[in-house]
């Protein structure tokens, strides 16, 4: 995350770590009676742990936007397959904007995806998918996969050289393109960037993983949550100008 400020200028932002998974989200979302903000749900996680968060005195109206990210967790052996579907699209419905009540994205099956590729660009990539009994050992097989063995190829530091800079926003720019034409094939069955954002939403994209992927075949396409945010965000590829 703090790569990702500093490379694309993002500016100021609070970041906090769930320190759980979407399920567990969604339980205490149905503590609150299925009505509460993720501050509110935030805050109560925290509690349960012991702990105090960093901005523990502020409501969701301070924040200007708010993003969610989350894994998949396919290979989540406490619940059916039905029940794990039906809670995620039930969070995808109710964080579904920034400015409200927060934005969720889905990493499929895990943050992990965003390397889970060969040497960029990667022309293979839209055809990558994992069986849900691989997921739970999707790091050590993305390791093993991946033709970069950690993250330090997209990790950048307001330090680095002007070079450095160029190559790790030149990896980015590559994985958010070849995430983002393979959410638009998936959804469009188009090998390219999508006419408009709103042919690849998080929603679309869950439904179209659900019908083609996790219900016929038990297995799931592998896509990036923070390669499609930082589309969204910008509303196209990000250029360095």
């Amino acid at each position: 995350c703090q790569s990702i400020e500093t490379l694309f200028n993002i500016g100021d932002s609070v970041e906090c770590v769930y320190e759980g998974n979407i399920y567990d989200l969604y339980s205490t979302y149905l503590q609150y009676g299925g009505n509460a903000d993720i501050v509110s749900l935030l805050k109560e996680r925290f509690k349960k742990l012991g702990r105090e968060l960093s901005f523990k005195g502020k409501k969701a109206s301070d924040f200007a936007q708010i993003f969610l990210f989350f894994d998949f967790d396919f290979h989540d052996s406490k619940r059916t397959i039905a029940e794990l579907c039906e809670q995620v699209l039930k969070m995808l419905s109710v964080f579904d904007n920034e400015t409200e009540t927060g934005k969720l994205y889905i990493s499929y099956p895990m943050l992990e995806a965003l390397r889970y590729t060969k040497k960029l660009p990667d022309a293979d990539f839209y055809t990558y998918t994992i069986k849900r009994d691989e997921c739970k050992k999707f790091k050590e097989l993305t390791t093993q996969f991946s033709f970069y063995k950690n993250h330090k190829f997209i990790t950048y530091d307001s330090k680095y050289s002007k070079e450095k800079k160029d190559d790790v926003w030149h990896n980015w720019t590559m994985l958010i393109k070849q995430n983002v034409e393979k959410a638009n094939w998936l959804c469009k069955k188009k090998r390219a960037l999508p006419n408009h954002i709103e042919d690849i939403t998080q929603k679309e994209l869950f439904n179209v993983q659900l019908k083609n992927y996790i219900e016929p075949k038990e297995c799931i396409s592998v896509l990036s949550a923070f390669a499609l945010f930082l589309y969204d965000y910008f509303g196209k590829i990000p250029t360095d100008d």
